[in-house]
């Protein structure tokens, strides 16, 4: 397969500039790996549908259909067609569940959840069937990686399904009891956020209401010793915390508990970890991306 030496610098409405290099091939995918079909006017804005679509790698335009898939595809050589593949950039998350068409992938680092307990697909915010996961108070499991370790923007979409319970735990992370790291959804029964380091007992406390059965987008960020909680893009609570621990955390749960604590009862989608801190600009610029 044969790369020109061109490259495409492509900028979207959000305001994100990422570089496309070009091939000749054409492409085999699976239903699952076909991000979108559209019928569009210009290569240049079917490339910009693939800057607002985190999980798309690749992009064809032919005869004005644009076609967009993720990283998971076959190529072949064609003399007759080009691809276009998106470039990594620093935009892009670290860890990515876009959770689309039954699949819970993880689509940088291959580390895809596993042993669902009381987890089922739904239809994420857009109406898409299959393409949230449903914990009715259960978890997955996520497996071994660096995730924790240094300053981080961990972020979901997230619909409770009822009143939450102290210490609900959007995900729990931790190679013991006394030196996890706690996202929940509720402090008491209030469905307010917080953000615990159990080895040092501090928290920040959220005070903006995630509502029942309504779509949310929830931020937890930690620079340095700071916590910070953004909900739909804006900031809801910022405090001390505790610098990480450079452990090995060997237990990682979505919608677990290493305390005990009750399960998840809620849909999510599209969670992605990024091992930097985001801006507020960039945090409401996630909103908008698909």
């Amino acid at each position: 397969m044969k790369f020109l030496i061109l490259a495409l610098f492509v900028k979207n409405i959000l305001g994100l500039t990422y570089k496309f290099n070009n091939q000749f091939g054409c492409i085999q995918a699976e239903l699952k790996e076909i991000v979108l079909t559209s019928e569009l006017k210009s290569l240049k804005k079917c490339l910009g549908k693939c800057v607002v679509f985190t999980r798309c790698k690749f992009a064809t335009f032919i005869q004005n259909e644009c076609n967009l898939y993720t990283k998971y595809v076959n190529m072949s050589y064609s003399s007759d067609y080009k691809i276009y593949e998106r470039v990594d950039g620093i935009y892009d998350p670290d860890f990515h569940w876009p959770i689309y068409k039954s699949d819970v992938k993880e689509l940088v680092t291959r580390g895809d959840l596993y042993n669902p307990v009381n987890a089922a697909f739904a239809p994420n915010r857009f109406s898409e069937v299959d393409s949230a996961i449903r914990l009715t108070y259960g978890i997955y499991s996520l497996p071994l990686r660096d995730y924790f370790t240094s300053d981080f923007s961990f972020m979901a979409w997230i619909k409770i399904n009822s009143l939450s319970t102290n210490g609900e735990r959007l995900v729990e992370c931790g190679s013991s009891l006394y030196d996890s790291i706690v996202f929940s959804v509720s402090n008491s029964n209030l469905n307010t956020p917080f953000m615990q380091m159990v080895n040092v007992q501090r928290y920040v406390y959220g005070s903006m209401k995630l509502e029942v059965n309504i779509w949310s987008h929830l931020t937890f960020i930690l620079k340095g010793d700071i916590g910070y909680i953004y909900i739909n893009g804006t900031l809801d609570a910022k405090d001390k915390l505790a610098f990480t621990t450079n452990v090995n955390r060997t237990v990682c749960l979505l919608g677990g508990s290493l305390w005990e604590n009750p399960s998840l009862n809620a849909d999510l989608d599209d969670l992605k970890i990024f091992k930097r801190v985001l801006n507020e600009n960039e945090i409401k610029n996630e909103l908008s991306r698909l």
